[in-house]
């Protein structure tokens, strides 16, 4: 005679044969351990066996496991289709994200140089030294009392050199927000920057010398004053950027260069605050020309803004 069995911790009922009485084993749902109670004392009403449709409870239990593998097995293979066809969807929106994300941040760069010059009379040095020549201070630190990182500039001890700094100052988590890119991992995991200037003689950063923007007789809107370089492995507060004799030029090249985790280029910002998206088959003549202040180059901006992706 059937024994009606429900086990205690799955819940699962089914009829269980009666030679099975008290006897201790695995619930073929749930696994756990089990043991069958004994028979139903006489006069109780026996379940019938002559029904067609009635199976051996581990056949039954195996058919509804069997079922609820396929049933599974249906809904992960339409998981992934739509995986499948909404992935490249998603994979271009958060490129477009990350991109429209590292141009604020880039727009608020431009803005703070621009505060710092009207408050100054001059850009920011590419760096501070001490009376030795040695480099002690970044510009990206004297920025930042124009990015409201009031706090982190408060901890900053301009007596002691950028590698001397506290070891809170010098965790990544201490970056500022506006010099990482989200798509440049580095910034986050490390702290380095994702944001430099070049460095250069007839650049607008030339070393510890300021330059006014009377000086930047090519004018402000063709020459370039902050870009992108992605995996730089440039602590933020370091006294370290481009340095022109060292570029070929390239965008997302190989070496020294401007560069990014974008696909098909990298954002750099010219000295009028103007951000632009520009293009990894930018003739290297052509970004040469941008770096200088009073070189005197036809500079054809036109190749830049009729790019659909610069922003103003």
């Amino acid at each position: 005679m059937p024994i009606p069995f429900s086990c205690p911790h799955c819940r699962a009922e089914t009829l269980v044969d009666d030679h099975y009485a008290n006897q201790t084993g695995d619930c073929a749902i749930c696994g756990r351990e089990i043991t069958v109670p004994a028979l139903p004392p006489a006069g109780a009403t026996p379940t019938p066996r002559s029904d067609p449709t009635h199976q051996s409870p581990r056949r039954s239990l195996t058919m509804a496991l069997v079922l609820s593998l396929a049933g599974l097995s249906a809904v992960a293979a339409a998981f992934g289709i739509l995986v499948w066809v909404a992935l490249p969807f998603v994979r271009s929106n958060q490129i477009r994200s990350y991109r429209l994300q590292s141009n604020q941040h880039l727009k608020q760069i431009a803005l703070a140089m621009r505060n710092y010059h009207n408050d100054h009379g001059s850009y920011p040095p590419a760096y501070v030294t001490d009376s030795n020549g040695r480099p002690m201070h970044s510009w990206r630190v004297l920025l930042l009392p124009y990015l409201a990182e009031h706090a982190t500039y408060a901890q900053y001890d301009l007596s002691k050199p950028w590698d001397e700094q506290t070891l809170e100052l010098q965790s990544p988590l201490r970056i500022p927000s506006v010099y990482t890119s989200p798509a440049d991992a580095d910034s986050t995991t490390f702290g380095h920057t994702s944001f430099v200037v070049i460095t250069g003689k007839r650049t607008m950063f030339p070393g510890p010398r300021s330059t006014r923007s009377a000086q930047i007789t090519d004018g402000i809107a063709g020459t370039i004053m902050v870009v992108e370089r992605h995996n730089s492995g440039i602590p933020w507060y370091q006294p370290l950027d481009l340095k022109s004799a060292q570029m070929q030029f390239q965008i997302n090249g190989s070496g020294q260069e401007i560069s990014s985790n974008h696909p098909g280029g990298a954002w750099l910002t010219t000295a009028d605050g103007t951000t632009y998206f520009v293009r990894d088959n930018l003739s290297a003549d052509f970004v040469q020309s941008l770096t200088t202040i009073a070189g005197g180059e036809r500079v054809p901006l036109e190749e830049l803004s009729d790019d659909l992706n610069t922003m103003r």
